[in-house]
This record gives structure tokens, C-alpha cells and sequence, in this order.
């Protein structure tokens, strides 16, 4: 466990990060699953929230955060498109990014569907993550009016133009994922004051 700051919502986070040998072992990544699974299931301050990313192409999904967010892949084989399951629950393919000291994870739509049936109650694809639990995650770029421009080009879609708060000093604007994740995009970078 290690203790971080979650940039985008300006808190302190605890992260439980998968050494890969760990990463690798069926019967540790069950347990894993397993406390992922009860953690999502309560609703208490005191509890960590669990936040998890799906996509209907993993890989095609984690090059795009590679792509626009500078995401590095782990490991060194090239990623494989070939379906793989446990306990007939497909886990891939899968994505397996690092960004700053954060894993990120991406599943098969199918791996979310099998493993929580409940959350796709009357639900056939993916849905924004808008008024979730957790609503978006957070990227700050140096400038935003180029980035969108940029994102644009490439087909990405801006939910939310640029608004700025405290008297203009900070600027923002909301895209969507190939995921259908929310992202803020944020001008500049924190600095204490």
C-alpha cells in the first residue's frame, strides 16, 4: 500500500499496486478480485472507494492514453488481442499501463459484465461515467485550448468546453474516452502558492 495524492481531486489516496509477480499469480489475482469486489460493494467514508476502467478493446483503448496522456505500457512482449479467461471469466485481452506510479488495468467489456451483472441491469453498452461514484479522472496539459484542438482533430470528443474558476486563474474542459471515461483536462500543472 502506499500513501499518494490524487492530483485531479486534490486528496489523499491510498493505492494497492500488483508487483508483477503477484500481477501473474492466478491464485493472488483472485484474492485481489475478491477484495476489489467487497470493497465496491460498501458505501461508508471510511472505506477506500474502488475504481475500475473497461473498454470494449483494451489494447486499442490503452494506446489511446499512451497516445494523448503519455501512459507507458508494462512489460515487454507486445500486447496480445487473443481472449483469455479464468474460471470462465475473460480477462483478456488485456492493457496494463503505468502513469505516474499508478497502474492502470483495462479489461474486456466482458470481464465487467460477468463479474458485476448488477451494474449492467438494463444496460447493453457502455455508459459515460458522469454522476458516478467516481465521475471522472484528471490529466493537467500545458495548454488547453491546443490540446483540444489537437483531440479534436484526432475525433475526440469535448463534453464540456473550457471554463475557468477562481477569477480565471484555473481552466478546464471535459473529453470522453475511448472507454466512455470522463476526462478533465486541466491547464498547467499545481503549484503551491
Amino acid at each position: 500500500m502506499y500513501r499518494a495524492r490524487d492530483t485531479s481531486l486534490g486528496r489523499v489516496v491510498a493505492l494497492k499496486i500488483l508487483p508483477d509477480g503477484v500481477a501473474h499469480d492466478r491464485d493472488r489475482l483472485a484474492r485481489f478480485e475478491r477484495e476489489a469486489k467487497t470493497l465496491a460493494s460498501l458505501n461508508h467514508p471510511n472505506i477506500a472507494q474502488i475504481y475500475g476502467v473497461e473498454a470494449v478493446d483494451p489494447v486499442s483503448a490503452g494506446e489511446w492514453y499512451m497516445k494523448y496522456f503519455g501512459a507507458t505500457r508494462r512489460g515487454t512482449a507486445p500486447p496480445s488481442r487473443e481472449p483469455r479467461f479464468y474460471r470462465d471469466v475473460p480477462i483478456g485481452p488485456s492493457m496494463s499501463l503505468m502513469m505516474d506510479n499508478v497502474n492502470i488495468i483495462i479489461y474486456p467489456i466482458a470481464y465487467s459484465r460477468k463479474a458485476y451483472p448488477e451494474h449492467w441491469k438494463n444496460q447493453k453498452e457502455m455508459s459515460s461515467t458522469k454522476g458516478r461514484v467516481v465521475d471522472h479522472v484528471g490529466f493537467s496539459v500545458d495548454n488547453l485550448s491546443d490540446s483540444l484542438e489537437k483531440l479534436r482533430k484526432d475525433g475526440v470528443k469535448v463534453t464540456d468546453e473550457i471554463k475557468s474558476v477562481a477569477g480565471g486563474k484555473i481552466k478546464y474542459a471535459f473529453i470522453e474516452g475511448p472507454d466512455k471515461i470522463r476526462i478533465e483536462l486541466v491547464e498547467g500543472h499545481a503549484t503551491k502558492e
